[in-house]
């Protein structure tokens, strides 16, 4: 008998073994470990499908709230998406995708933001979304950079155990983040998703000058294991505080590690930040966000932007077709909700825009978004 539900606490266990099964690569952390809220008792939201009682097909669902200035989204996390190869192609992952769905939205959730893209994702309506820039930082610049540093008077070290409100101040700072409480950073900290699914360990870096902490650097670098076949690239986490100091940080971190390169990827919206990095020449690529994302209640979605828009607010409500009309200053405008995503959130729309709403959304679109694959990866 197949039954679609929630896993119960006393079933999360089962859980981490299939995630286990189908992801854990050598030396990999389990899925238990690196994804600590996909498999958490506490927030009871992932789903399963259970045939004669056994879990075949599971899918991790992560409630957060993302801060946009003002403004404050509620989003899900789709992650962890596996199914015993024994019952793969008869559909179980999808009918979870719709149960998580229609969770979010009675959750009041607007948006849900899935790790993964293509293929099932895709044919469910998730799209690419947002723009980052990704920097190569080879291990000569960072010896560079730190040798012509103009930065006198910061020290730059490795996290103490008495930074932790430093820490969490300066990750308040962002205008834009996952909400997290101090518990939230340290969790998150431990976890290090994006480190250990990529086989490498998290390591957070601290630069301070006479009054204190003023940023830090979370970054992925090799451990132990020499043979860099055995790890994806290293790569900037999650950063907060002075851009240039962050920089630092980073190149300590590379130098430290003895690494040949770190990536740094950085959001459109972190103008200080780039313009740090631009006059170094470093290699770089401009891409979409990793994973994908869905539209879950468009009208929520604008309510939830609102405070961005000022006083003349847009309204957005779903049709009986799948399809969205959007109200804005006098306007109507009709488009899908994959449309009003790009819309909203990519630098350069997919979709050709009426000429009205381009003139009239110039100056408050593309939104900014935190990347979703920093600490709160899913």
């Amino acid at each position: 008998m197949e039954e679609f539900r929630f896993v119960r606490e006393e079933e999360l266990e089962e859980a981490v073994k299939l995630a286990d099964e189908v992801f854990l690569a050598p030396n990999q952390a389990s899925m238990g470990e690196a994804f600590p809220t996909v498999f958490s008792a506490s927030l009871g939201q992932s789903y399963g499908c259970y045939i004669d009682g056994r879990l075949v097909s599971f899918i991790g669902f992560v409630p957060s709230v993302i801060r946009i200035h003002a403004a404050e989204l509620a989003v899900y996390s789709v992650g962890a998406v596996c199914t015993d190869p024994a019952y793969r192609g008869r559909g179980y992952a999808g009918k979870l995708l719709g149960l998580l769905a229609e969770h979010g939205r009675l959750s009041g959730a607007s948006l849900m933001l899935v790790s993964g893209e293509g293929g099932l994702y895709e044919k469910f309506g998730c799209r690419k979304f947002g723009s980052v820039e990704t920097f190569r930082l080879e291990a000569a610049a960072a010896d560079q950079m730190l040798r012509s540093s103009r930065s006198a008077g910061y020290r730059y070290r490795t996290m103490k155990p008495t930074d932790w409100f430093d820490i969490r101040r300066l990750a308040h700072s962002r205008g834009v983040r996952f909400e997290q409480s101090l518990w939230d950073i340290a969790a998150l900290l431990k976890a290090a998703p994006t480190a250990r699914i990529g086989r490498l360990q998290p390591e957070i870096w601290v630069a301070e000058n006479e009054r204190g902490p003023i940023a830090f650097a979370v970054l992925a670098v090799p451990g132990d294991e020499p043979n860099e076949s055995n790890h994806d690239e290293p790569s900037l986490i999650e950063w907060a505080g002075e851009p240039e100091a962050v920089l630092m940080l980073a190149a300590c971190g590379v130098l430290a590690a003895r690494c040949r390169m770190l990536n740094l990827t950085v959001e459109a919206h972190e103008e200080a930040l780039l313009a740090c990095l631009r006059p170094l020449e470093l290699e770089s690529k401009k891409e979409h966000n990793d994973g994908t994302a869905l539209i879950l209640d468009s009208a929520a979605l604008l309510a939830q932007l609102g405070p961005l828009f000022g006083d003349e607010r847009p309204a957005a409500y779903t049709e009986s077709d799948g399809g969205v009309r959007l109200e804005w200053q006098g306007q109507v405008y009709r488009m899908t909700a994959a449309e009003l995503l790009s819309l909203l959130f990519d630098a350069q729309p997919t979709e050709q825009l009426p000429a009205l709403l381009k003139k009239a959304s110039d100056a408050i679109v593309p939104i900014p978004f935190p990347k979703p694959n920093g600490l709160n990866f899913v």
